[in-house]
């Protein structure tokens, strides 16, 4: 049972149940078969020209040098191919591909001497010690194994008289040497790959927490104030295509304090979650929510208008924390800098506009919009 569950592990490079994992995997392997489709390749444009040069002065007019031509030729056109191909079925199928082909061309070499050369039982083995390259499971190393040694078995075995028995015992002897050496090259190679991918998606998996831990808010789930330059650049990049502005919006709850001496810290708490949850359900991908600290919040905003948005999101808040307190009374209010979508290089100075903003929201007590024109394609909404 202990074996068919390793056997069943090492089958596949990407047969991992974490969709998570598996997808991680996924995308390393393809870029791991690219490369190692670009060396195999290479390595046997080089090999068959080293071939050609020490099995016959490189003497372009004989047939077994044309068969050696044709894989040069497949090598080079899979070596361009590798570089474009980006999905691992089909990179697996290229190398294949590469691979038979290349056997199928020193068996017509090998009808056409009339016997298998040093050299030529040399390439044969080098065949078999390139599959490890790739980074395939144990069922592609096996299917590719298998059919270069039938493939050179049967053309030897219906040659007729040509091929002796010393021959063909000597390839056979190479074949099954080369073939069990390349296999277990593979399993190893597969069961060591196999535990980097998992070790390094478990770390890349706890940076990510480690990293979502320290940039999180534990309360509202908002982002903390660190994320804000982040929170700006993913803005910028998933909506620039949009030519739309950015809203700064700095918001926070009027007379919290007050809020939290009448009906207790667990309501407050409250309070803030419902906010957060409200405006991100909202705000969906075109918002990002920052927690500055205590009741205060930056709210970074994709098009629209941002005022508008404030005061729907307000209504709904209070409307729904009027049911759990009804005698609970708070507004909020804000200050808004709208800008040019792009990653602005100063953001605290927007940060301190908006604030400016907000304060005035809170002296004058009322929505109203002003100009700010300190700066070009910069308004200030308070």
């Amino acid at each position: 049972m202990t074996l068919c569950t390793e056997l069943n592990k090492l089958w596949s490079m990407n047969n991992f149940k974490d969709p998570d994992l598996k997808s991680f995997a996924q995308q390393q392997l393809i870029a791991e078969t690219q490369e190692g489709l670009k060396i195999m390749s290479t390595l046997l444009i080089l090999l068959i020209l080293l071939a050609m040069l020490f099995f016959k002065q490189m003497s372009l007019i004989n047939g077994y040098s044309l068969n050696y031509f044709w894989v040069i030729a497949l090598s080079a056109h899979i070596n361009i191919s590798s570089r474009v191909v980006s999905e691992i079925k089909t990179l697996h199928a290229l190398g294949m591909t590469l691979l038979v082909i290349s056997a199928t061309a020193y068996v017509f070499i090998a009808h056409q001497l009339g016997g298998f050369s040093p050299l030529l039982l040399v390439n044969i083995v080098l065949l078999f010690m390139v599959i490890p390259i790739i980074p395939w499971g144990l069922r592609e190393a096996i299917i590719i194994i298998v059919s270069i040694y039938l493939l050179l078995t049967l053309s030897t075995l219906n040659g007729g008289h040509q091929f002796d028995d010393e021959t063909l015992r000597t390839l056979q002897f190479f074949l099954l040497a080369a073939g069990i050496t390349s296999i277990m090259l593979v399993v190893r190679t597969t069961s060591v790959r196999k535990k980097e991918l998992l070790a390094h998606f478990d770390l890349q998996k706890a940076h990510a927490e480690l990293y979502t831990l320290s940039n999180i808010d534990p309360l509202t789930g908002a982002w903390n104030r660190r994320y804000i330059d982040q929170a700006i650049i993913d803005l910028v990049t998933d909506f620039q295509s949009e030519h739309s502005h950015l809203h700064f919006i700095i918001f926070d709850l009027d007379k919290f304090k007050l809020l939290n001496d009448t009906f207790g810290h667990d309501f407050g708490d409250r309070v803030l979650t419902v906010t957060a949850n409200t405006i991100k359900q909202t705000a969906n991908r075109k918002g990002q929510l920052i927690r500055i600290g205590g009741d205060e919040f930056v709210l970074l905003l994709v098009g629209g208008d941002a005022n508008a948005f404030m005061q729907t999101v307000r209504t709904e808040i209070k409307s729904l924390l009027s049911k759990e307190q009804d005698r609970a009374v708070f507004d909020f209010s804000w200050g808004i800098v709208t800008l040019p979508l792009a990653r602005i290089q100063d953001s605290e100075t927007v940060y301190q506009q908006a604030d400016s903003a907000l304060y005035k929201h809170k002296k004058i007590n009322k929505n109203k919009v002003v100009g700010f024109s300190e700066a070009k394609d910069r308004h200030v909404y308070i």
